[in-house]
């Protein structure tokens, strides 16, 4: 997977646990400008991150072991998701990023199978996030 914004590898904890470097490299700007704003504003999303990880960063701050015990917003196993994309351990776990990643990661949200565009809603995409974020 792509990303623009460094902030959207993180999972909920790391951001929780990590907000004011974030604040202060201006990855994130409080509501209320002052970093006890800002947790009360990473409260807004849910108490456990479920809304961060879905709506955000979509598991990518996740590793294949988190994976296994994460759940969606619809109590979806996350690690069978991506497996269904065609990801396992080796290739998610990929910090060099030298193991290809499944073809369905770099295509147009209409040239997905329909299998494939379920998998990616239940990860937190739609068409309008998908194809606006930049993809190899």
């Amino acid at each position: 997977n792509v990303r623009t914004n460094p902030i959207e590898f993180l999972n909920f904890e790391q951001v929780l646990s990590n907000i004011e470097t974030i604040t202060e490299a201006g990855m994130f700007t409080p509501l209320s400008g002052d970093i006890s704003g800002a947790m009360m504003t990473a409260d807004l999303f849910d108490d456990d991150g479920l809304c961060w990880d879905f709506y955000v960063n979509h598991y990518d701050g996740y590793s294949w072991a988190e994976l296994d015990t994460a759940y969606n917003p619809f109590d979806e196993n996350v690690q069978d998701i991506v497996a269904d994309l065609g990801w396992d351990e080796t290739s998610w776990d990929d910090t060099t990023f030298t193991i290809p990643i499944p073809a369905s990661e770099c295509m147009e949200w209409a040239r997905l199978e329909p299998m494939q565009k379920w998998a990616y809603r239940a990860l937190g995409w739609n068409q309008v996030t998908w194809d606006a974020a930049p993809s190899d």
